[in-house]
């Protein structure tokens, strides 16, 4: 009797850990989110700006170092937070137990990391399948393609995450090439959009 009641106990706080997990809302995802992921912006910080969203006041903070930052969307789901002139960061909930969080930097090419965690901000191992080879257009000469190819090294990858599903955008951009470079170099290696499919992106 005393071994059941023990399995109860157990049980009952399980589920009651699981459904508080369950019941937490983006907003206090992002309010928990660890300080070292953004040493600069703290946890009374965060708070302030999802009250404002809430009050649907302008929801921007001064950061330590003196940036403004401001919540640019922020659904039951995905959250855009513009960190500065340069940075940003989107958090998208992918299921009850996952969230992807990138950040991007863009001085002056593009370039993000991606991240997965429980909503309890534990780390999960990040999986992004996406082919990263150049290809020839059919309107385009043998000759041509072998003068652009190798202006493609060093290309930087960046990411976005959607709003309103589970994809994840993939662009890439090169930071030693002018623009009209760049421009030539895209037609090689157009933007994909990934489907996260519970384990990865692919």
């Amino acid at each position: 009797i005393h071994r059941a009641k023990n399995h109860r106990e157990q049980l009952l706080l399980f589920l009651a850990g699981w459904l508080g997990v369950s019941a937490q809302s983006l907003r206090d995802v992002w309010i928990e989110m660890p300080d070292s992921l953004v040493p600069y912006l703290n946890r009374n910080q965060r708070t302030e700006l999802a009250d404002y969203v809430g009050m649907k006041a302008e929801p921007a903070v001064r950061d330590a170092l003196g940036d403004t930052v401001r919540i640019e969307r922020m659904t039951d789901s995905y959250l855009s937070v513009r960190l500065s002139g340069s940075s940003r960061m989107e958090i998208r909930l992918l299921d009850p137990s996952t969230l992807a969080l990138v950040q991007t930097w863009e001085g002056p090419a593009a370039e993000s990391r991606i991240g997965l965690f429980s909503r309890l901000w534990q780390r999960k191992p990040a999986v992004v399948v996406c082919k990263d080879v150049a290809e020839r257009p059919e309107t385009m000469s043998e000759e041509e393609f072998a003068e652009l190819e190798p202006l493609m090294t060093p290309r930087l990858r960046a990411y976005r995450l959607s709003a309103d599903g589970n994809s994840l955008s993939v662009s890439w951009s090169y930071p030693l090439l002018s623009a009209k470079e760049a421009e030539r170099v895209s037609v090689l290696l157009k933007p994909r959009v990934l489907t996260w499919n519970g384990t990865e992106f692919r």
